[in-house]
């Protein structure tokens, strides 16, 4: 039995693996362990921002809060701006994998748009504009959006989300 034991514990674990920002891969326990300290920055947020006089909730397994009151009427005191900046030190960005699992499902035909719409913005000026995934998820890849010729993108692309900007017989392309 002890044998047994001792050849288990030797044995490398299996892992399994997920993409990552980088191109490569993490470890599911990596990953699991950057969501679990992510979750936990937010919630020495939420009790900063409770310290501060706003009562926010303590994260739920998503990393999610809420705030317990009014939040129009608190957005608008200065009290709650010093607050929030007070509190920002604690503040993580949300893992990439914690999005993607937050993220609603997309449509077949939701998808097949963003990936419509990417296309057209590399095409009509903004070739640093993201890919999209097969699961409509951008590509990440950070891009200029203050170029002339991302704005001009813009315009020209809004009509395939449905943001009728210019009509799609003005386009070029």
């Amino acid at each position: 039995m002890l044998l047994v034991t001792l050849a288990a514990c030797g044995a490398e674990p299996e892992r399994s693996e997920v993409p990552s920002a980088g191109g490569g891969k993490k470890a599911s326990a990596e990953v699991e362990n950057e969501i679990d300290q992510y979750i936990e920055s937010v919630g020495v947020w939420a009790k900063c921002m409770r310290k501060e006089g706003f009562p926010y909730t303590d994260p739920d397994s998503k990393g999610r809060t809420e705030f317990e009151g009014d939040g129009r009427k608190a957005k608008t005191d200065p009290k709650f701006t010093a607050a929030h900046k007070a509190c920002e030190k604690h503040s993580k960005p949300v893992p990439e994998e914690l999005e993607r699992r937050n993220a609603p499902k997309l449509s077949a035909k939701e998808i097949k748009k963003r990936q419509e719409y990417s296309r057209c913005m590399q095409e009509q000026g903004s070739p640093d504009f993201p890919e999209i995934d097969a699961e409509g998820t951008e590509v990440s890849q950070e891009w200029d959006q203050n170029t002339s010729g991302a704005k001009r993108a813009s315009r020209i692309c809004e009509p395939i989300l449905g943001n009728p900007t210019i009509p799609p017989s003005e386009r070029k392309g």
